[in-house]
């Protein structure tokens, strides 16, 4: 709930910035109260037996550009409708968490649309933004970075520094809601499909594995046509 996070950032007002740099040894990161996006599937229903990550992409791997709206791959650039099958299982497979000491209980698993992860902060990660990766099933995949609700500077691992008693909260919320609930920060999707009429984000699926799903249906209308 926001109240959790409303009472750590009053907690810690004086300490959470220092000269730009956020103070946290570990993060907090979730959306589940009603004033945040929901996650759906690739058919808009509640997300089951998905999975959220909080962490960066392998070095020399995948990139993205938050002024261009591109994502990059050595030297190549793709908008979200450009994006193929083969390019979102290279996301998943180059993404490494940058949490450790995960809790069973708040371990990223998302059910009903919601997720709470948290866990130790263990990677420095030079100049990339803190990703968040959400996983569903069939290849079924969103990304998401964080931004400042006052300046809209894009929080990055170097803007993150070891405290050793500070928890860092972040949520899956627009700034208005950021705003009015005195977050630090707010969400933006860099990969999904934003609903704002109800507040949520449904997960893409890669056009062949629809495909393929379609050709075993078929597959499967064939046999009992022949066993009839």
């Amino acid at each position: 709930m926001f109240y959790r996070s409303l009472f750590t950032n009053a907690f810690t007002a004086c300490a959470l910035f220092s000269g730009g740099i956020a103070l946290a040894d570990s993060f907090n990161i979730s959306n589940d109260d009603p004033s945040a996006y929901s996650l759906t599937n690739s058919l808009g229903n509640p997300l089951n037996a998905g999975n959220a990550v909080l962490g960066a992409f392998n070095r020399n791997t995948w990139s993205y550009d938050v002024t261009s709206r591109q994502w990059n791959l050595q030297g190549n650039s793709y908008a979200q409708d450009q994006l193929k099958y083969s390019d979102l299982m290279s996301m998943q497979n180059n993404f490494t968490s940058t949490l450790t000491n995960i809790p069973e209980e708040q371990n990223g698993s998302v059910t009903d649309g919601s997720f709470n992860l948290s866990g130790d902060y263990s990677s420095y990660t030079p100049t990339s933004p803190v990703y968040l990766m959400v996983t569903g099933q069939d290849g079924e995949t969103a990304f998401f970075v964080f931004k400042n609700a006052s300046s809209d500077s894009l929080l990055n691992y170097d803007n993150i520094k070891i405290s050793g008693n500070e928890p860092f909260d972040l949520w899956l919320t627009t700034k208005e809601q950021a705003l009015i609930n005195d977050l630090d920060y707010y969400t933006e999707c860099i990969l999904g499909n934003i609903n704002l009429e109800n507040n949520t984000i449904q997960l893409l699926i890669p056009e062949p594995a629809t495909t393929t799903m379609s050709l075993l249906g078929l597959a499967a209308l064939m046999v009992r046509r022949k066993r009839k």
